[in-house]
């Protein structure tokens, strides 16, 4: 296989392999840092959530300390209005501060100590939203209460315009504190779980950076040793090569020299022949060209078809891709209704145990009416207007327990309903589901169909390329067979001036043979002083068609005689230049 590989080629191969062993060493190498960044960067991320959560494992505390101080002044009547509007700023502040720890590590985004970047795993994320949100619902819908209270107290009434009770508020403040407690050291619990979990993605990002460090430091070692394997060896190997390969092309050259001193006199029998058989290949061509301009003509009205299917298949494909955009937003609006029913279910559920607090009361009120109606009646005359007064309650009490049945009744209707509009709609986002994977699909049928059919157009604008090249090439290759029935008359001319190249090539290969150290040979030709020398380079003819018209070219006599060198190259793998060097 090598042997018909020129010099110049087999050297570009090794220099090339080396080169490509290099390549291969620099893309690891690159790849390798690239990663050990990434990871370094990774890293950094994480630390910084690390720190987040200490953060708000102290702003949680802080938070602590607050309510209890508060609760502590509320209990020694000590807190005045200035010190309650204080407690109230440092907990709004400390709250601000908490969600936007929160938000960052689950969105990313600012915080108050700088950049804080998002959790990246899913279900580290989904557990830092459920911690927001148990704050949220646990701790500050419980605070917001007691801002009410504390506004009402600044304003010094109620929202009747009545005197608010100190009592009331000291109530709260108390309840407040008690939650806080509760959800405070749970939230700071499972943020050490979350600073824990961080801390493990840490050390695993640092083995990974030590693990990949290592691995770069074996490739590159292993890398350098096979560089400088393979340099040696390619170098040993080429220099074999060649040097084979030069002996081998001095014995092929003595044999070219009598093979082309016979074929010469071949030459100028053929010419004949070659005259005659370019006239018919002239008219063959003439025909050739005629059918390739109909065929031309087909291939024209083809790709305007083409193109034309390919225009429409974008167009359903475009129409596809709205269709599949409005069926998943009627998806997502269906999933939103499904969730606001959940809402209203839930929202039932709490009405209906807040209605059976009601009735409870209610019969509590009726039996302390009872109560009051036979203590009224021991008291005798004095009681008589108490008595009344018992009565209506008791009879306002058997109407709110009436009240709370006949709501009770209409909230279980409600649940069942709201029960079945869950069912139903999520029926409904299944079948929307199934309608947006069928259009989805479609789409991309269409897709593959609008490429396949660009694709064709493309290939059909190649071939009428093509066709049209061939027609040129048909029209020149008519006018070169003319010209070469003119050029194998001169033929035989040239013939004999090629026996004369041909005794000083053997001279030649002579000469060689002896500068590389090899054994004289016997000449088969000795040269000819009286051989005829080549004609002067004004003389030799060269034959240049000219592919412009159609008409028989004019022709030249004259070139230079680099054109009458022999193509050594079907014979031995050397280049042209190369051979002239040796």
């Amino acid at each position: 296989m090598l042997k018909n590989v020129s010099i110049g080629v087999k050297l570009i191969a090794s220099f090339m392999s080396i080169a490509l062993v290099v390549l291969v060493l620099g893309i690891i190498q690159y790849s390798t840092i690239n990663n050990l960044i990434a990871n370094d960067e990774r890293v950094s991320n994480l630390v910084s959530q690390r720190a987040t959560a200490k953060d708000i494992r102290i702003a949680l505390l802080t938070e602590m300390k607050i309510i209890h101080q508060m609760w502590i002044a509320t209990d020694e009547d000590s807190l005045d209005e200035e010190g309650m509007k204080g407690y109230k700023d440092l907990h709004n502040k400390e709250l601000e501060k908490i969600r936007a720890y929160y938000n960052g590590l689950i969105n990313g985004g600012e915080g108050a100590n700088g950049m804080i970047f998002k959790i990246l795993d899913s279900e580290l994320n989904n557990y830092t939203k459920s911690l927001l949100s148990t704050y949220n619902d646990n701790f500050v819908k419980s605070f917001e209460s007691l801002q009410d209270a504390i506004n009402k107290k600044l304003k010094k009434t109620d929202e009747g315009g009545q005197n608010l009770n100190p009592a009331d508020l000291k109530a709260k403040i108390a309840d407040l504190n008690e939650n806080c407690d509760k959800t405070c050291k749970k939230l700071i619990e499972d943020t050490k779980e979350i600073e824990a979990k961080v801390k493990s993605k840490i050390v695993a990002k640092q083995k990974e950076s030590a693990e990949t460090t290592s691995a770069s430091k074996t490739i590159a070692i292993a890398g350098m040793i096979i560089g400088l394997i393979l340099a040696i060896a390619l170098g040993i190997l080429i220099t074999l090569i060649i040097t084979k390969q030069l002996n081998k092309v001095i014995t092929d050259l003595t044999d070219v020299t009598a093979g082309v001193n016979t074929g010469a006199q071949q030459i100028t029998a053929a010419s004949a022949q070659v005259s005659d058989s370019s006239q018919n290949i002239a008219e063959g061509a003439n025909n050739q060209a005629a059918s390739l301009e109909q065929t031309s003509a087909s291939l024209e009205q083809m790709s305007a078809m083409v193109k034309q299917n390919a225009d429409n298949s974008k167009q359903a494909a475009t129409m596809s891709a709205d269709t599949s955009k409005s069926a998943q937003t009627g998806k997502e609006v269906m999933s939103r209704m499904t969730g606001a029913i959940e809402k209203i279910k839930s929202s039932s559920d709490e009405t209906a145990k807040i209605i059976k607090t009601i009735d409870e009361i209610a019969f509590q009120t009726n039996l302390l009416a009872l109560n009051a109606a036979v203590e009224a009646a021991r008291a005798g005359e004095a009681g008589k207007g108490f008595a009344v007064v018992a009565e209506e309650v008791r009879n306002l009490a058997q109407r709110s327990a009436t009240a709370a049945k006949n709501t009770a009744e209409l909230i279980e209707q409600s649940q069942k309903n709201a029960d079945n509009g869950v069912k139903v709609s999520t029926e409904v986002s299944g079948i929307l589901n199934d309608i947006v994977e069928g259009i989805q699909k479609v789409g991309l049928l269409i897709n593959e169909v609008s490429t396949a059919t660009d694709e064709q157009s493309h290939g059909l604008d190649e071939i009428n390329k093509a066709v049209a090249e061939l027609d040129k090439v048909t029209q020149g290759n008519a006018s070169n067979a003319e010209a070469t029935a003119s050029a194998s008359e001169e033929l035989s001319a040239q013939a004999v001036e090629l026996s004369d190249y041909v005794n000083r090539l053997e001279e030649a290969v002579i000469s060689t043979k002896a500068l590389i150290g090899g054994k004289n040979t016997t000449s088969l030709h000795n040269y000819n002083s009286n051989t005829k020398r080549p004609a002067p380079a004004s003389k030799i003819i060269n034959i240049k068609p000219d592919h412009s018209t159609h008409s028989k070219p004019q022709t030249k006599r004259r070139v230079d005689k680099s054109q009458h060198k022999s193509e050594a190259r079907d014979l031995i793998p050397l280049d042209e230049n190369e051979l002239n060097q040796f």
